[in-house]
């Protein structure tokens, strides 16, 4: 992925952390095109409205996995709407079908409350908890897992069997994915010697004993 692509998602994950919320607060100085394209439209702005009210109501209704499912994919949502920014020429278009997408399945789970666990699959910007929860459904996914790309230095001899994401860049997690990329060329190796980076890194997900994988990486 582009350098530019890369850090317009690490500012939108940075924003999102605290904003799950399809309503965009139409004052901050920081929107991107998806967000200024939804302040620009009175009918995306009430969809937006529709969808908030929507969730609200079905959080105090849903129990068990299909709650789960419900707030899990809150944040995958809106990042994905907000990923439209770089639909050249068809940002308006692809807000407005990821957003009627999302209310569309939010007014089906009221009446059948199983069938917002549909959702799960729908968003491929996710993170490497997500991942941990509802890996079994993801499987042959392809996906943008947001989490700390880094090299295990202990396996730095065997650099493809050594790379993950975790969560944080901090202290070791036990959250680690393991990346098995397409493959590795000199400047791939330049790339993950130059220490652990925070991003959103593309593969399909697959399962290898009792681990998941994130297959076909390449830096981009």
């Amino acid at each position: 992925m582009s350098s530019l692509f890369v850090a317009l998602l690490v500012l939108g994950a940075s924003r999102l952390s605290a904003q799950r919320a399809a309503t965009v607060n139409c004052a901050d100085k920081r929107l991107d095109l998806a967000e200024r394209d939804v302040c620009a439209s009175p009918d995306l702005i009430r969809l937006a409205t529709r969808i908030d009210r929507s969730t609200r109501r079905l959080e105090g209704q849903l129990t068990g996995v299909d709650r789960r499912a419900l707030l899990d994919t809150e944040h995958p949502f809106v990042v994905t709407r907000n990923a439209c920014q770089n639909e050249s020429g068809a940002v308006h278009a692809c807000v407005e079908r990821i957003m009627n997408e999302r209310a569309d399945a939010l007014a089906l789970a009221a009446s059948t409350p199983s069938s917002i666990q549909s959702e799960v699959t729908k968003y491929p910007f996710v993170e490497v908890a997500y991942v941990d929860r509802w890996g079994t459904r993801l499987l042959n996914e392809h996906l943008k897992v947001w989490g700390c790309l880094s090299l295990d230095r202990r396996s730095s001899a065997q650099m493809a069997e050594g790379i993950t994401i975790r969560s944080t860049c901090g202290a070791p997690s036990r959250d680690a994915l393991v990346v098995h990329p397409a493959a590795l060329s000199g400047s791939d190796s330049v790339f993950l010697q130059a220490g652990p980076r925070l991003g959103y890194w593309s593969g399909t997900l697959e399962r290898e004993s009792d681990k998941y994988l994130l297959a076909g990486w390449r830096p981009q």
